[in-house]
């Protein structure tokens, strides 16, 4: 499965206990987890950028930190032209299992305002 980054920010998002932009952030990307879980996907990848060194390094924290493994480096090379349509820029492949992620994250979120959100993901 490959999945692209995504952040969300909102004032509602101050609303749910415990919760910030960041957390919902990854609450939206367990949902896309569990969406492909159920269509059969067994791993998911992401691209840590690498247009600007220090980002690039801070991605690949982050990603490490989140559960993700590397798994390769998209270049600038005539044989990477192919990843390169495929991720958009060249950076590292960032791999991971999706059931160790969801075991790891799908958990982290308590309260009423996370229950009534589980409740409508659920539907």
């Amino acid at each position: 499965m490959h999945m692209d980054s995504m952040k969300v920010y909102s004032v509602n998002v101050r609303k749910l206990p415990g919760a910030s932009s960041g957390s919902l952030s990854v609450r939206l990307g367990c949902m896309a987890l569990r969406w492909g879980r159920g269509q059969g996907c067994d791993k998911v990848r992401f691209l840590a950028i690498d247009d600007e060194p220090r980002q690039h390094r801070r991605l690949v924290r982050y990603w490490r930190w989140l559960g993700l493994e590397e798994k390769g480096y998209v270049g600038d090379g005539v044989g990477d032209i192919k990843d390169r349509l495929v991720w958009g820029g060249r950076g590292r492949i960032m791999e991971g299992d999706i059931e160790e992620l969801l075991r790891k994250w799908e958990g982290t979120w308590t309260g009423e305002g996370w229950e009534d959100l589980n409740r409508t993901i659920k539907k």
